[in-house]
């Protein structure tokens, strides 16, 4: 169910709706949050504390983002001890202190910016349009109250103000840009030879005692994959609503209650005039676009042609071609001065001058789209299962709570769990860190499986959510460790690895004895001829010429430029092993110019940095200004003092 939420999310809203997945309270007001007297204290920002029930929330879910971004593959020391503490609460220290800067600067999100903002996210929408319901159903499903989410969403928005503004006045001095040009355009002509290990496999041999020995020193690389067996408990919201009892009384009065899920709204056709005034505007501006706007209505009024006074006056440039056509709108689509107008126009009929966030809009209704509601009958197929849907759901939020209540008040054990929820303890077939088949598929539940609480501590899993909905709480069933491969199975693989070995040796060792040559002055086609090796002379090349290895490339935009016009020699080890001696004869720097877009493009790709570093210095200086303490002793660290 959350996945569904999670898919569709984009930006802020992402962290907000979706459980709360990625360091919420990093961006929404930490103090909305603080418990009564006596809580335990995380950290202090000047005046605000971040408690430390907020603390290990967030610590919870950036764990979880961590394994849902990675795929479930997350080393298990990055999930657990200071370093991922101290990131926390750094975080969320670095974040409630710009959220006070950002208040103290004045920044503010209107309540229109605020609810375009909301109305905009595709996971509050139905068929592209705005649903009051599903905007109402999610926030129940979240524990979410409107004020305390419009809350976090302003005040994420005012957050997004105070960096967008600061990152619009980084800049790179011109020198600096005709620099990294430069450098990013250069070409460098060179020849290269590339010596194969393969001409060393006739002398490269191996004795059954040095196989021994390797296999005894290195045991640990030979090692059969760890498997484990798993019982859980699976609470599947598909599952739940398919044992939803339904009877055709209780559909009937669902449909009655949540009948506007069942109608098609009243749709209106309507064509304005736009005259644009933004808040921001100074007020002899707003005035004059006010005063324009009431010319051209007494102009309509007079006997003007709407459509007409549209295609010139009209400043929404999209619509005036069309004569200021909008199409069908229905409730929920525009803003609500905008709606309240049009909704209480007659057929035909022409507006007064509108005021919304955008300016002055003169609406003309041109067309009449009555509602239209399915009958009991008609929508039946679609009233049960939203209503099985419904009631799984808060079946789902109850049994979800004592899932996460029970799972963790008996840590040694799931057979409680069971019976409070009257579901089956199930059992796995072995699965390994890679690879599982049915519920040992799912990445999260195999990274879950090996966690150090669940196979060494032997205790409950945190609830696992899969990407189809599912709550999983898993414990260890049974458990097969890694030992060492059997010698016969793993000889001839480390056989050929120390084979390899030897021919890389051989190979970059001759290459190297090369290099020297060439830089006493031999010429690097002698040197092919001497060893029977191609001279490749691909002439010219950029960073990015895909005609020349990129191993080439790296090592030869690593050289010095030319010494004297002289000529600069290199060598590298191929990843393949082989070794290519490389010779730079000459370097191109190209004229540069920044007014052209593609400079402009490369330019762009850098000033990210310059912006970070900015912010950076930004947040510095506001630290030390700051009144701050972290409570390692309340995190769990090891110095139990403020810092």
């Amino acid at each position: 169910m959350l996945q569904s939420i999670r898919d569709k999310s984009k930006g802020w809203l992402a962290y907000i709706i979706v459980g709360f997945i990625s360091i919420p309270f990093l961006f929404w007001g930490i103090q909305q949050y603080i418990g009564v007297g006596g809580e335990l204290v995380a950290a202090k920002v000047n005046d605000t504390e971040i408690t430390l029930r907020d603390f290990q929330r967030t610590l919870q879910q950036q764990q979880q983002q961590m394994r849902s971004m990675l795929g479930g593959k997350v080393p298990a020391e990055m999930l657990q001890g200071s370093a991922i503490q101290q990131s926390v609460v750094s975080n969320m220290v670095r974040e409630e202190l710009l959220r006070q800067y950002s208040m103290s600067k004045g920044l503010r999100v209107s309540d229109n910016q605020l609810l375009n903002e909301i109305r905009g996210q595709e996971s509050f929408q139905e068929e592209g349009t705005f649903s009051k319901q599903k905007y109402d159903r999610l926030l129940e499903q979240q524990r979410l109250t409107k004020s305390g989410f419009e809350y976090q969403v302003r005040t994420s928005m005012q957050l997004d103000q105070f960096q967008s503004a600061l990152a619009s006045s980084a800049f790179i001095p011109i020198n600096n840009q005709k620099d990294f040009l430069g450098l990013k355009g250069q070409k460098r002509k060179i020849d290269y030879v590339i010596f194969d290990k393969e001409q060393f496999r006739a002398s490269a041999s191996l004795g059954a005692e040095e196989i021994e020995k390797y296999y005894q020193e290195n045991q640990q690389n030979y090692l059969t994959e760890e498997q484990v067996k798993i019982s859980f408990i699976v609470l599947d919201v598909a599952e739940l609503a398919s044992q939803v009892s339904v009877d055709n009384d209780a559909l009937q009065a669902f449909y009655e209650q949540e009948q506007d899920l069942y109608t098609t709204p009243e749709a209106r056709k309507v064509s304005h005039i736009l005259i644009k005034a933004s808040q921001e505007d100074a007020p002899d501006k707003t005035a004059d676009a006010e005063k324009r706007a009431n010319d051209i209505h007494e102009k309509i009024v007079a006997g003007s042609d709407f459509f007409e006074v549209a295609k010139e006056a009209s400043e929404d440039k999209l619509s005036a071609e069309n004569g200021g056509d909008l199409g069908l709108i229905s409730p929920g689509d525009m803003d609500p001065a905008f709606e309240k107008a049009l909704f209480s126009l007659s057929a035909d009929s022409i507006s007064e001058p509108v005021k919304t966030a955008q300016g002055y809009h003169i609406l003309k209704l041109t067309e009449v789209k009555p509602a239209k509601a399915k009958s009991f009958d008609e929508a039946k197929a679609d009233v049960e299962k939203e209503y099985r849907q419904r009631e799984a759901e808060q079946i789902l939020i109850e049994k979800s709570e004592l899932l996460v209540t029970m799972s963790y008040e008996n840590p040694d054990s799931l057979v409680p769990v069971s019976d409070a929820l009257g579901i089956e303890v199930k059992t796995s077939d072995w699965f390994t860190r890679k690879q599982g088949k049915e519920i040992a598929a799912e990445q999260q539940v195999r990274q879950a499986a090996f966690l150090p609480e669940v196979l060494q501590q032997k205790r409950n899993s945190d609830v696992i959510e899969t990407a189809d909905g599912k709550q999983i709480v898993l414990r260890l069933a049974d458990h097969n460790p890694s030992s060492p491969r059997p010698l016969d199975e793993v000889k001839d693989s480390i056989s050929q690895q120390l084979v390899d070995n030897i021919l890389r040796d051989k190979v970059k060792a001759l290459g190297q004895a090369k290099l020297e040559t060439l830089r006493q002055g031999n010429d690097l086609n002698s040197i092919a001829v001497e060893v029977g090796a191609e001279l490749k002379s691909p002439g010219f090349i950029t960073r990015e010429d895909e005609k020349v290895p990129a191993e080439i490339r790296t090592s030869i935009f690593t050289l010095a430029s030319l010494n004297n016009g002289e000529s600069v020699p290199a060598g590298t080890v191929m990843n393949d092993g082989n070794y290519a001696l490389i010779n730079m004869t000459e370097v191109e720097i190209p004229e540069v110019s920044v007014e052209d877009k593609n400079s402009a493009n490369l330019v762009g790709s850098i000033k990210g940095g310059y912006q970070q570093r900015e912010f950076e210095a930004v947040y510095q200086a506001l630290e030390s200004r700051a009144d701050i303490k972290v409570y390692n002793e309340n995190l769990g660290g090891n110095d139990g003092s403020p810092q």
